[in-house]
């Protein structure tokens, strides 16, 4: 599950890369301060330990992510980001659902999800990856 999150979230990433080179927008090269802090935790983290909290993270995360990538699908202003965000969301509910299906992933209330004011770009732009393509998950 891990490698396939890696390869889709390297592939949009590219994709989002390309698409701020074209409108000459920088993106973000290193994860965000909450990012990085829960990559920090779940490196010290080993065992069923790390399992559970990685099941944790990638539900919370990616529901975090659908409801922003559903939100620039519906309501976008720019067309090119309007499209990748469409094109995107599918990937991002396959993930979300093998995160569910990981033990400790199930146990996610859909009300658990962050609920903090955001918008597409604020979780450094590109899916919670830095704009070199390599995943924070």
């Amino acid at each position: 599950m891990a490698q396939r999150i890696i390869d889709d979230h390297t592939k949009a990433g590219d994709q989002l890369m390309s698409i701020a080179q074209r409108k000459q927008v920088s993106l973000p090269t290193e994860p965000m301060p909450m990012q990085k802090q829960e990559a920090d935790h779940l490196k010290s983290l080993s065992g069923s330990a790390f399992d559970q909290a990685y099941a944790q993270a990638m539900v919370k995360d990616h529901r975090k992510a659908i409801k922003l990538f559903g939100m620039e699908s519906a309501s976008g202003s720019d067309p090119d980001l309007k499209q990748f965000a469409s094109t995107t969301l599918p990937a991002l509910k396959m993930h979300l659902q093998m995160a569910e299906q990981l033990p400790g992933g199930s146990g996610m209330r859909h009300d658990a999800m962050d609920h903090h004011s955001a918008t597409p770009m604020d979780d450094s732009g590109s899916m919670g990856m830095p704009a070199s393509g390599s995943s924070t998950h």
